[in-house]
């Protein structure tokens, strides 16, 4: 379960930090006047991300090991790195935002045009009133100008008796006619191609600033819509960079949190469970309690406790180097087939159960030495 959490959270936090190095090196490229300056800009950013990831698990080695001098510097560079790395990416989901927007108030004011015209063509075609199709009316022309008045006024150029102007002031009445058929047409045209291009942009002309997502939070919660759009930004980003930066330290160090606990609780855990190891050291590791307590100080401290009972004696006045321990812990796992912890875990872990069996430690030359403890022969 462990290691499948952990290859889960290390997949989790690769995206994320490719994402995250993607978007600065996409913006530090934009900061280049020439192509040499815009490479120089994005292998800097690609060099920040990288940094980031590592600085946490230098930093927390750090203080593990009371490296005041090395944690202090690692705590700058962390810093440094993360803000670097904030600013770009804030920077690219800014310039896509407003980029974005800008393209979508652009289609807005093309939607309201629009809309003005269609508003137009419509008032002028009902201006037309009612109107025969020009189809119609072409026919009923066609059919005047067989008739003999046509040819007697010289298609109504010399319409002299008055049966002939009667003709040709009909002619001229459906000539008219057929102009505003013709014209009415061709707007009832221009209408449906209006009304085609602003069903293509339905709803633009409701998203305010280009932004529907900051304008939904802006509705529902009666914000300014630029504090929205700001807050949204910066939620964006902090999700992006602490997953980056401290998702794999995360991932491969969950299963050292119960080691993280106070002292106070891990001594509460002991007494739950009925665990005393001061008492089980100085019993011995070949009494009954001794054997006993081997396999409760092994669920209690992990393979550290186990070892600490099987291997170590109280003897007042003894002193020993926990770190110089660590080999003989080692052969002692691969002895019983377990799995040994690292230095540094094994040296806190150590202390921790000495405090809690009640045998002094102290800091001595950057060592901790374990008081009235000696290893068993």
């Amino acid at each position: 379960m462990r290691i499948a959490a952990s290859t889960l959270g290390v997949i989790v936090t690769v995206g994320f930090a490719l994402a995250a190095a993607v978007m600065n090196w996409r913006y530090g490229i934009s900061l280049g006047r020439s192509m040499e300056d815009r490479l120089l800009f994005g292998a800097i950013a690609i060099g920040v991300d990288v940094t980031k990831m590592l600085m946490p698990a230098f930093l927390w080695w750090a203080i593990r090991n009371r490296r005041w001098l090395p944690a202090g510097l690692s705590a700058v560079v962390l810093i440094g790195s993360v803000t670097y790395s904030i600013i770009g990416i804030a920077g690219f989901v800014d310039a896509n935002r407003i980029t974005t927007a800008g393209a979508v108030r652009a289609r807005r004011d093309t939607a309201t045009e629009l809309q003005r015209n269609l508003e137009r063509k419509q008032t002028q075609l009902s201006g037309l009133g009612d109107f025969e199709p020009p189809t119609v009316v072409e026919r009923k022309l066609f059919g005047m100008k067989q008739n003999a008045r046509w040819a007697s006024s010289a298609g109504c150029t010399s319409a002299t008796a008055e049966a002939s102007r009667v003709f040709c002031m009909g002619y001229a009445a459906l000539q008219a006619e057929f102009e505003k058929g013709n014209s009415a047409s061709k707007l009832e045209t221009e209408v449906a191609d209006l009304r085609a291009k602003l069903n293509e942009l339905a709803g633009v002309a409701n998203i305010e600033e280009g932004d529907p997502r900051a304008s939904f939070v802006s509705r529902l919660m009666g914000w300014e819509l630029s504090s929205v759009q700001t807050g949204l930004s910066v939620l964006f980003v902090t999700v992006i960079e602490m997953t980056a930066t401290f998702g794999i330290f995360i991932a491969l160090n969950h299963g050292e949190l119960g080691r993280m606990l106070p002292t106070q609780m891990r001594q509460a855990q002991s007494a739950s469970q009925g665990i005393d190891i001061g008492r089980i050291l100085r019993a011995g590791p070949g009494t009954a309690l001794g054997k006993r307590g081997a396999s409760n100080a092994s669920r209690q401290g992990g393979d550290v406790g186990a070892f600490v009972v099987a291997c170590m004696r109280p003897q007042p006045g003894g002193e020993v180097a926990v770190s110089a321990l660590y080999t003989r812990y080692s052969a002692w796992c691969q002895q019983h087939r377990h799995r040994p912890v690292s230095r540094s875990s094994f040296v806190e872990l150590f202390e921790q159960l000495c405090a809690e069996a009640g045998f002094p430690t102290a800091m001595v030359g950057g060592e901790v030495i374990a008081k009235n403890l000696l290893l068993a022969a």
